[in-house]
């Protein structure tokens, strides 16, 4: 079986700008026929019962190591009165172990900082189960006990009568969490998909039957016959000592044992078939239109040389090709608002070639017509070699920027690649190998190759086109044999030749740029390692060099004034400004040719216009730094209107309002902002028809214009990889040119949006699946001091543990309920607490009382134990976020925003250590009042 972990090395680098003739300059020689190598930095082995180990070094973060037990079975190796016990077997793991009774494995992670659900999970699919388990490394008996974690689920799990009866439940609210439009249009789908196979009856989450009612023996049995030291693989990257660990695998995991007469671990296929298999399917709460080509084929290992190198090739076409489906769907004749090609694996023994649309209404038959054409279009003329030298760029571009980072990559990534060459029996290279042989064997693939692909990726066997979308009255969707004469009849229709269009501008000529300002005053904040500079422009720059990450530096800026300055009857044209005005482009330049210039450069900038401020943002590698800054200047100096692509979006934008208020997901969250806001106009949840024939182009413009032709009181963060002395002639020359009124003070405007007071209980009945929906929302004053926001965030981390332990553990009522409790500073401090989760109707007024309850005990006693839970998590999160740019570029900028100086920055550890149980209760008592908090329910129509 073949995986995609080299594209998944490929795909997920960021960008570094390299030029062709460097790559060429720098190319070595690899013969295609050698294997691909594993990452030497890798200790690797197995044990003599069969069990895998991988074993790595990595110092990204300090003080962590990512734990990871994979396990080569999932739902596919279920009997029939097995379905979802794979599954329920991952529950179960949480549940009771030789070391852990009942839930101590949860508590004593959450007592060292590890959180449940956002740090410690798993996760169970067709053919695996993985478990993720983040671990401290500063303390080894910590880190032992992890081992020891993962010893237990490897092969000591209770599996108590009592305790698979407890989960019934929990399993039975993830399935109904599940419940909606796309899963009842997958019902019809998947069996298709999967066509006369196994897997179409083995989907993870099983059937309820099963789970409801299955004898225990038969969850004993699966962990019996599938979790066995030969079917395992455990992975440990992190700031540990290899050698050590190596042992210490040994020595735990060394007497597990393999069954007797064990099963043979079969690989399932799918049958193959000559003909073209079509469904349509309808959902009345369906909220977009989607078509789907299939084209599946036998799967393709990656094992040598020339295999990546194949890989690099699918990679080129695919990303070619969904530029250029883009670049159609920007145009106002485009029967889709989304299109795009992929290629990766599928299930058993194929991979699948897909081409998808997101079909406007009406336009299903023209949207796969449209797909094909631009197939054939390719088979046909083949793509440009300007094209092909871009994408290069492009690629060359991601691979460096990666090679850049390779000692900054978290370990958690590293062992997700590591989790996929276990299972897969494939080498993992490294990146340092990756970027060597993309840089050598990337100038020599011609556009012939690249050309070529059309032939193996369209094929005239193992098609299946999938159509879905909602049920609508007076919209017909086409018949299966409708669907069907337009693939074959697509083929017949007559292409020309892509003409790449490129405008050969620079992005900011120099005639265009107004004089560099000056920079009037500086100052150190030496504690902070950060620099503020006072532009004569009226702007503030403030940088903070670090070494977090060799090829990104980060900025963010802001400014009060934002959509509360406009008045109503232009609010739904200038609360949209800026992401209509992005649409068009910069100075002559459109979106698409703009995208085309900017090939290979690793830099973005972007402004927006929010409730009470203006923002700017960006992002870049040092080496591209000064183009972000032209990127950043221009966004304020001349946008550009598109009436073309206005429009385009404002058509897409109503078909997606229109379909969304089908939606009981919607409507719910309509509900909850219109109540919440008393209906103040200047908030809305879905907007009206009336609302949306008030977007205007020029009305948007003007007032994009009227909030950015002046940057006066602009603050500005960069973070990152720079030098301070370096970089202040480029903010000089382009911060310091923007333009800018003197003497202006900006501000924004309060409208008193507030909740409303006392208790409010607002119902909504939608939908048809027998699921219900939950909110309960307190709110009242906050008094704003260092001390109250770390108590606060302390106390939602206590409500959230409070909750998921009654509603899920001890009721088995819910699945994944969010409780927490945050505080807004503007326009006028005030805390809110949450409680949110999907539940069975008959069981809401039931749950409701428990989230009250939790609230009234939380008031009364918070212990020892749970602030301490709170603490760690805290403490480790912020450990982590102390090393990394974007933390820093929040809590600057944030610190500022809302005038809170930096003493909760300097002093968090000492804030945090002050908060003890009582001053968790009494913030409890102050925010749960239950005379003044709205309740949403969602129940099912009938």
């Amino acid at each position: 079986m073949k995986h995609t972990n080299m594209k998944k090395v490929l795909l997920s680098l960021t960008a570094f700008f390299i030029c062709i003739t460097t790559i060429v300059a720098q190319e070595q020689s690899f013969k295609l026929d050698q294997e691909i190598p594993f990452n030497s930095d890798v200790k690797r082995g197995k044990l003599s019962n069969g069990l895998s180990y991988y074993i790595q070094k990595h110092e990204e973060p300090k003080d962590k190591a990512e734990l990871r037990l994979v396990v080569k079975a999932g739902s596919i190796l279920e009997e029939d009165d097995q379905q979802g016990l794979a599954h329920f077997l991952e529950h179960m793991a949480f549940n009771g172990s030789k070391n852990f009774e009942k839930n101590d494995v949860v508590e004593y992670l959450q007592s060292i900082g590890v959180r449940f659900g956002a740090d410690l999970n798993a996760y169970t699919s067709f053919d695996e189960t993985v478990y993720m388990l983040p671990i401290p490394t500063e303390d080894e008996e910590k880190f032992d006990k992890g081992l020891l974690i993962l010893r237990d689920w490897a092969g000591d799990l209770s599996l108590n009568d009592e305790d698979i009866d407890e989960e019934r439940g929990v399993i039975k609210e993830e399935w109904r969490m599940g419940k909606g439009a796309e899963e009842r249009m997958r019902k019809q789908t998947y069996p298709v998909l999967t066509y006369n196979s196994k897997y179409e009856h083995r989907l993870p989450i099983g059937t309820m039957e099963v789970v409801e009612n299955f004898k225990y023996d038969r969850i004993r049995q699966f962990y019996k016959d599938w979790y066995r030291p030969n079917l395992m693989g455990v992975i440990v990257v992190g700031d540990i000592d290899a050698d050590k660990v190596e042992e210490k695998i040994k020595k735990l995991f060394g007497d597990l044992k393999n069954p007797a007469n064990e099963k043979e671990r079969v690989e399932f296929d799918i049958p193959s078939h000559d003909s073209t298999l079509v469904k349509v399917v309808t959902d009345p709460e369906a909220t977009y239109y989607r078509a789907t080509i299939y084209y599946k084929q036998e799967a393709q290992e990656e094992k040598t040389l020339g295999d990546f190198r194949r890989s690099l090739l699918d990679q080129i076409y695919t990303g070619m090709l969904n530029q250029r489906l883009y670049e159609v769907g920007t145009k106002p004749d485009s029967p889709y608002m989304y299109a795009g090609n992929s290629f990766s694996d599928f299930l058993g023994n194929q991979d699948a070639y897909a081409l998808i649309a997101i079909p406007k209404e009406g336009q299903i038959e023209p949207s796969i017509e449209r797909l094909i054409v631009e197939s054939n279009r390719i088979k046909e003329f083949g793509f440009t070699e300007s094209e092909l030298e871009r994408y290069k760029v492009e690629l060359m571009t991601s691979v460096e920027n990666a090679y850049n980072e390779r000692d900054k990559i978290s370990s958690a990534q590293l062992a997700q690649d590591y989790v996929q060459s276990f299972l897969h029996n494939e080498n993992s290279p490294g990146i340092a190998f990756s970027y060597e042989f993309v840089k050598s064997v990337l100038p020599s693939i011609t556009l012939g190759e690249i050309n070529a692909l059309t032939s193996k990726f369209v094929t005239n066997d193992n098609r299946i086109v999938i159509v879905e979308g909602p049920e609508k009255e007076g919209v017909t969707l086409p018949t299966e044999a409708d669907v069907l004469d337009t693939f074959n009849k697509a083929n017949e229709i007559a292409v020309t030749a892509y003409v790449d269009e490129v405008s050969g501008q620079e992005l900011l000529p120099a005639s265009d740029l107004a004089p560099a300002g000056k920079i009037v005053s500086e100052k150190e904040v030496e504690e902070l390692g950060v620099t503020v500079l006072k532009l004569d422009n009226n702007t503030t720059v403030t940088l903070k060099p670090t070494d977090f990450k060799n090829d990104e530096i980060l900025m963010t800026g802001h400014r009060y004034g934002g959509y509360s300055l406009a008045s109503l009857d232009s609010l739904q044209s200038a609360s949209r400004a800026s992401t209509i005005v992005s649409m068009g482009g910069l100075r002559d330049i459109d979106a698409i040719q703009l995208d085309k210039l900017l090939a290979g450069k690793t830099a973005s900038a972007s402004v927006s216009i929010n409730q009470l401020s203006e923002r700017a943002s960006g992002s870049a590698t040092p080496k591209d730094l000064e183009t972000m800054f032209e990127l950043l200047y221009l966004k304020f100096t001349a946008p550009r209107k598109d009436q073309e692509r206005f429009n385009v979006y404002l058509s897409n934008l109503k078909e997606q309002i229109t379909n969304a208020r089908k939606s009981p997901n919607s409507l719910f969250s309509d509900l909850v902002s219109r109540t919440l806001a008393q209906d103040n106009p200047r908030v809305g949840g879905i907007p009206t028809d009336e609302d949306l024939a008030k977007i205007d182009l020029d009305e948007a413009l003007d007032f994009y214009q009227k909030r950015f032709s002046d940057a006066s009181g602009f603050h500005f963060y960069l973070v990152g990889n720079f030098d301070t002395d370096s970089i202040k002639p480029m903010i000089e020359k382009y911060i310091g040119a923007l333009p800018a009124k003197q003497g202006v003070t900006h501000s924004y405007v309060d409208h008193n949006i507030v909740p409303p007071s006392g208790i409010v209980k607002k119902e909504i009945k939608a939908g048809s699946e027998d699921k219900s929906t939950v909110m309960i929302y307190h709110h009242g004053e906050f008094s704003n001091s260092a001390k109250n926001r770390v108590t606060s965030s302390l106390l939602s981390s206590v409500l959230g543990n409070r909750v998921i332990k009654v509603l899920r553990e001890e009721k088995g009522g819910v699945y994944s309920p969010y409780a927490g409790v945050s505080y807004e500073l503007l326009p006028t401090p005030e805390q809110n607490s949450t409680v949110y989760f999907t539940c069975a109707p008959d069981k809401v007024e039931d749950l409701i009382e428990a989230s009250l309850q939790v609230m009234d005990d939380v008031k009364e006693e918070v212990t020892e134990e749970d602030l301490n839970k709170a603490v760690q998590a805290s403490l480790r999160t912020r450990k982590e976020n102390l090393r990394k740019n974007g933390f820093w570029l929040s809590v600057l900028s944030s610190s500022d925003f809302y005038n809170l100086g930096y003493d909760l920055i300097l002093n968090y550890d000492d804030v945090i250590n002050s908060v003890k149980t009582k001053d968790v209760e009494k913030a409890a008592k102050k925010y749960f009042i239950h005379d003044n908090y709205c309740q949403f329910v969602l129940f099912p129509k009938s």
